[in-house]
């Protein structure tokens, strides 16, 4: 699986044709995609296009976030900052849900994408059709480098990425194959470890309890009896 379906440098992208980038981004599909895909496309291009004037870096469309089984709409990297932009297209308000998910990409990235350790990531939520943009920035309590979500609307992304670009300063410069070449290392889930635990014993050895009968009688009578 690519690690992403559209990958240029800043200037480029601004420059090639809305159609030609659909078309890049279509055929790395795996899958059809489909009328309403390329729909969203088409708006979230000329809006990208529009913001990123004037700064260099990299951009990337649909990259892939392994661990859940997803891919972020863009991700763009400006100096040492990482943006990673989840579009709704129509929508006019800022759902939770929404906001959870692309904080969930970013946090992802953070915790298990090597080159976004050291990174300072900006999740952003566009919702194309919101009356109001919330844009101020406020870092998460863990030092790790990562904001909490902002929300813009299809006008107020250029002003987003002008003002962090500012408020953080960073003379660091990420290099875009670094990063998408990086190593990507989720902390396995109990199902993934107990496989990795069994891997070279027999069924009997998995199906056997470490601790003996008697212990377990024990324990789970005095379980039911805190419970009582």
């Amino acid at each position: 699986m690519l690690n992403y379906y559209y990958k240029s440098n800043i200037s480029t992208f601004i420059n090639q044709r809305n159609e030609e980038i659909i078309g890049s981004i279509t055929i790395s599909n795996q899958f059809d995609s489909t009328r309403n895909q390329n729909s969203s496309w088409e708006l979230q291009i000329p809006i990208l296009k529009e913001a990123l004037r004037g700064n260099v870096g990299t951009i990337f469309f649909e990259f892939s976030i392994p661990r859940m089984g997803k891919r972020v709409d863009a991700i763009v990297i400006i100096k040492n900052i990482v943006y990673v932009i989840e579009f709704k297209v129509g929508e006019h308000y800022y759902h939770q849900h929404n906001i959870d998910q692309v904080w969930d990409y970013a946090l992802d990235l953070k915790n298990f994408h090597l080159p976004s350790h050291n990174a300072l990531l900006i999740p952003i939520l566009i919702c194309t059709e919101a009356k109001e943009s919330y844009l101020d920035i406020i870092t998460t309590s863990h030092k790790d480098n990562l904001t909490i979500p902002l929300r813009v609307n299809k006008f107020d992304l250029k002003t987003v990425i002008d003002q962090t670009i500012v408020f953080f300063k960073e003379n660091e410069t990420i290099n875009g194959n670094i990063f998408s070449e990086g190593s990507y290392s989720p902390t396995p889930t109990i199902i993934e470890a107990a496989i990795s635990l069994y891997h070279n014993h027999t069924v009997d050895e998995i199906t056997r309890s470490d601790a003996e009968a008697k212990n377990l009688r024990a324990t789970t009578s005095s379980i039911s009896d805190i419970i009582q």
